[in-house]
């Protein structure tokens, strides 16, 4: 019988780590297969996109309480080699946004439901290049400018992790920041 919440509606399976190693092997062949498309169009065919999408591979690290399974970091690593042994970039382009959803955990939830609250499936490039941003305090925010200049698989995402330096107040020295 499956799980219900307090409302009666029923609640998805977690799924284990042995669970999601097996779905991201079941995708290895078509990520193999789209590797040459990969190639060409220099980012990941938007089918491995949904693919990761459909299988819940983006979200293993998400926290359980934005609906994630909230699995070991490792896991992350590890498909992602299960990938890179098919096609190089997906698995470059899988960890380097996965991590982001590991990071992003670490942030107060203000700034996870920001983001999850408004799509739990939402992917997050970075440029955490420090010096490439500024930003300055404006009262309890802050005003960002800067030039990135790359962030893998920004096109496939809805937000960016953006380093930069916020400037220092009577002369003290810029403090690095990330900002989504």
């Amino acid at each position: 019988m499956a799980k219900t919440d307090s409302k009666r509606k029923p609640v998805a399976a977690v799924p284990t780590r042995d669970e999601m190693m097996r779905r991201a092997q079941a995708l290895v062949p078509a990520i193999r297969e789209r590797a040459p498309e990969a190639e060409a169009l220099r980012q990941l065919p938007d089918a491995t996109i949904r693919d990761l999408h459909a299988a819940g591979l983006w979200r293993i690290n998400q926290p359980a309480r934005v609906g994630g399974p909230q699995l070991d970091y490792q896991l992350l690593v590890e498909i992602a080699s299960e990938f890179a042994r098919a096609c190089g970039s997906t698995g470059w382009v899988y960890v380097n946004l996965g991590v982001h959803h590991w990071m992003l955990a670490m942030w107060p939830p203000e700034g996870q439901d920001r983001v999850w609250g408004e799509d739990p499936d939402a992917l997050i490039a970075s440029a955490v290049i420090y010096p490439c941003g500024k930003a300055r305090a404006t009262g309890d925010h802050y005003v960002l400018s800067g030039r990135w200049p790359f962030c893998s698989g920004i096109m496939h995402s809805e937000w960016a992790m953006l380093g930069a330096l916020v400037l220092g107040k009577d002369g003290s020295p810029p403090e690095p920041r990330t900002f989504l």
